[in-house]
């Protein structure tokens, strides 16, 4: 026939492979007593040479002598033979029961005489899901014991958690193993199975040669994190857990609609809440706490696999640092129903305006909003270190920059501060081009004495965001009379706010540090262009450029995930170690983080010190509260939807790993017949008693 149509010789081979590797086959576990199956021997000989004595009987009649002779010798040596075989079974099966005969599982390991088990434990917040009569993840944990007591003593395990510790990383007998999964709590870490996978690999590949190796997942299988490349030199088997009840409310995560609070206000919080159950959630009552007081309570109705969102309206009171807790109540999940938040309440935004131009649009935009504290100086009168006491720095027709006024500017937009530019006709090109360049690369073009048209505002910009509820169709953009050219080059990152009809950008901002810096090519004067008059565009873009320089800092951050927290650089004394504290009745906590500082920004590291949600206060000494932040769980276990055995078949039992969904005692048997196999020693040395057993019958009754 056609050899191209047919399999090839490596298919062939590894269907053949398939069929007869898989075939279990009986093994010993110690194969060096069979040695003693020369034992054999010894009632072999003593059959060969056992010579019985006969003494004479005398009979007056031998007539039929012969015959009876005849048939004594043929039974008789029935009767040895008979003997002889219940001896040499008797012998070999108390030899087989020594070296412990045993049928390994179809495609598992080979049980042997030292084994190290790695088992994973889901100590995650799903885990907090509720089973028949207990939650899952006390479930988890007999499971794990269960799989423990299931192996010999002299075996060797490994625990591992979500929370990854060093701890665990070691291998352990069996009742340090157990003590330490005494110890296990529910933990809000989720790394997800293939670093977990990875760290037992970790573990069990620095093992000998000769061990048995195997591997346990107990864990409800979370979709979320349960994607996993799976290395088949380990023996893998995954025990999935399942809970009566699937649903879960969740209280994602809760904003301000305005970035600045400011005392006296009132501030609008934004909430959202997701249903990830199948059941309509009816008359959900939410809270917001701030302080120590009760400041808006709301009731919201969300269908099964939806969200909504809330607002809840309350009034500031007071400066300075205020925290607050938003809730809802759920069960038996509650892990996500609390977000945590803490936030500055500022009295006024200070804002530096350098220069002496015509200065009426920035004194009416500043000067006439309660929100800033406006500070105009001439740019030859003004203290450089001062700078940093403001969050916004505007240069007004300044027309030129010197050296030092230059390096402080962009010191002030490393550490966070936004500076906002906007060159005059008689800009000095060298000194202006001095500092530009030196902070983002830029530098000033030629001057353009014509009409220039926007015709373009970037509305994804962060600058514009929430300022649209729609984007306007018709909306009125700036008509330039003159402007500067701000060209592109290589070592400029820029963000194009406003473009011209010809390409050419009319506003830009570009990054400095954890600051910006904002270029207008036209002054801020009626007779360059019409920015003045549009209110529409000047007052939310100067609004937004202040606030960005007021820190833009986050009301929340989440565990895990934040690995830097930034903070009010001001406050914090380069020469004092800053403590951060978790004033919990239950669970206080004192540490020391890491800290960086560079200029007024600082920012503090606080890893794994801090595992609590809550509110957490940094200090200094006798200064107390200088900066407050507030820690969040992931809300990434909040979505109920696990993978179930068939699931896990379906998508892992390619990659070789057994799903075994036996519960309590019948767990402990299955995962004994893994470790063990089939042992028959038992049923050899019940065939030995039987062997002596018929030896003794036939001695006594042929």
């Amino acid at each position: 026939g056609d050899l191209n149509a047919g399999p090839s010789i490596g298919q062939i081979y590894n269907r053949l492979q398939q069929l007869y590797g898989s075939t279990r086959r009986m093994q010993f576990l110690y194969p060096g007593f069979l040695w003693a199956l020369a034992a054999l021997a010894v009632p072999v000989i003593i059959h060969l040479f056992f010579f019985r004595r006969y003494r004479t009987v005398y009979f007056s009649n031998v007539s039929f002598l012969k015959e009876i002779v005849e048939q004594t010798d043929t039974r008789n040596r029935l009767k040895h033979l008979l003997v002889l075989i219940a001896r040499c079974l008797a012998v070999a099966f108390l030899v087989f029961a020594f070296a412990q005969p045993f049928i390994p599982e179809r495609d598992a390991q080979a049980a042997l005489a030292e084994r190290v088990v790695s088992i994973y434990v889901d100590n995650s917040f799903s885990m907090d899901a509720l089973t028949d009569d207990r939650s899952l993840f006390e479930l988890a944990v007999d499971q794990a014991r269960r799989i423990a007591n299931a192996h010999a003593e002299g075996d060797r395990f490994q625990l591992i958690t979500n929370d990854l510790e060093g701890r665990h990383q070691r291998l352990s007998t069996k009742e340090e193993f157990l003590e330490l999964l005494a110890e296990v709590g529910i933990s809000p870490s989720n790394p997800g199975l293939e670093r977990v996978f990875s760290r037992q690999k970790d573990a069990l590949s620095s093992t000998e040669e000769g061990f048995g190796r195997s591997i346990y997942w107990v864990s409800d299988f979370q979709q979320e994190a349960s994607d996993v490349e799976i290395d088949t030199q380990f023996m893998i088997y995954a025990v999935p857990l399942q809970g009566v009840e699937q649903r879960n409310l969740t209280l994602d995560t809760a904003w301000f609609d305005a970035p600045v609070q400011t005392a006296g206000t009132s501030a609008d919080l934004l909430v959202r809440i997701s249903n990830y159950g199948e059941d309509q959630a009816e008359a959900v009552s939410l809270k917001l706490t701030v302080g120590q007081e009760v400041k808006a309570i709301s009731e919201v109705t969300i269908a099964p696999g939806t969200s909504v969102l809330d607002t809840l309206s309350f009034t500031l009171t007071g400066a300075g640092w205020q925290t607050a807790k938003v809730e809802i109540t759920d069960y038996p999940v509650t892990f996500d129903d609390t977000w945590y938040m803490s936030f500055p309440v500022a009295e006024q935004i200070p804002v530096l305006v350098l220069g002496s131009g015509s200065g009426s649009y920035l004194d009416r935009l500043f000067g006439d909003n309660p929100l800033f504290a406006m500070d105009r100086r001439p740019e030859g009168n003004v203290d450089y270190a001062s700078i940093r006491n403001y969050q916004h720095v505007v240069l007004d027709g300044v027309p030129r920059i010197s050296s030092g006024l230059g390096a402080e500017l962009q010191s002030f937009a490393e550490t966070g501060g936004s500076v906002f530019v906007f060159p005059p006709r008689d800009a000095d090109e060298a000194t202006y081009n001095s500092f530009l360049s030196g902070a983002s690369g830029l530098r000033l073009g030629s001057p353009q004495a014509r009409s220039r048209k926007v015709i373009r505002l970037n509305s994804s910009s962060s600058l514009f965001e929430d300022v649209f509820e729609s984007y306007p169709e018709n909306i009125a953009l700036p008509t330039a009379s003159f402007s500067w050219e701000l060209p592109r080059t290589f070592r400029s990152r820029v963000e194009e706010l406003l473009t011209f009809r010809d390409g050419g950008s009319f506003l830009a901002r570009y990054p400095v540090g954890a600051g910006s810096l904002f270029v207008c090519a036209s002054p801020l004067d009626r007779s360059a262009s019409d920015l003045p008059v549009q209110g529409g565009i000047l007052v939310p873009l100067m609004f937004r450029a202040a606030v960005l320089g007021s820190g833009d800092q986050p009301s929340a951050f989440v565990i895990g995930q934040d690995d830097w927290i930034r903070l009010d650089g001001g406050a914090l004394d380069a020469e004092a170690t800053p403590v951060v504290r978790f004033e919990d009745p239950e669970e206080p906590l004192e540490f020391l983080p890491k800290v960086s500082t560079v200029g007024n920004l600082s920012r503090i590291q606080v890893a794994d010190q801090a595992r609590t949600a809550g509110h957490y206060e940094v200090s200094q000494g006798s200064q107390r509260d200088l900066a407050r932040f507030s820690l969040n769980y992931d809300r990434s276990e909040s979505r109920m939807a696990f993978w179930g055995a068939e699931e896990l078949s379906e998508r892992l039992g390619e990659s070789g790993v057994k799903i075994i969904e036996s519960r309590g005692a019948d767990l402990e048997a299955t995962v004994s017949r893994i470790s063990e196999g089939r042992r028959l020693w038992k049923l050899c040395l019940i065939f030995a008693l039987v062997c002596l057993a018929v030896e003794t019958a036939l001695i006594r009754l042929l």
